[in-house]
């Protein structure tokens, strides 16, 4: 099993029985978008970008009750898997700057892969 695919078999674990509309239904559509995005962006790299998308509702405010514990538990699992500090610290940038809610005050700046 590759990296992504333990990435996205984690996402589902987290998503399973969720019916808040952020299931794993919702990381579907939202990976399928990303790589229709993916073709038109031939620079931005593919697996960075997948595994945010998967992982971008892991440790939502709305889902769950302890942000900091369950943003742990993502990053243990991403070192447990071998992912550098460089790509974790990547998707958690993005994931941390992406929302419309941390966007109200003032305008992030994220990368291409964002």
């Amino acid at each position: 099993m590759n990296k992504l695919e333990e990435i996205s078999n984690f996402a589902r674990k987290i998503h399973s029985g969720s019916n808040d509309g952020h299931g794993f239904d919702h990381i579907e559509r939202v990976v399928n978008l990303a790589q229709k995005i993916l073709l038109t962006e031939p620079s931005a790299d593919s697996e960075l970008v997948l595994a945010t998308c998967y992982l971008h509702d892991t440790y939502d405010e709305k889902l769950t009750t302890d942000v900091p514990k369950q943003k742990t538990k993502v990053l243990n699992f991403l070192n447990d898997i071998g992912i550098s500090k460089k790509v974790s610290d990547e998707i958690f940038s993005i994931i941390d700057n992406m929302s419309f809610s941390s966007n109200l005050s003032e305008k992030k700046a994220l990368t291409l892969n964002g």
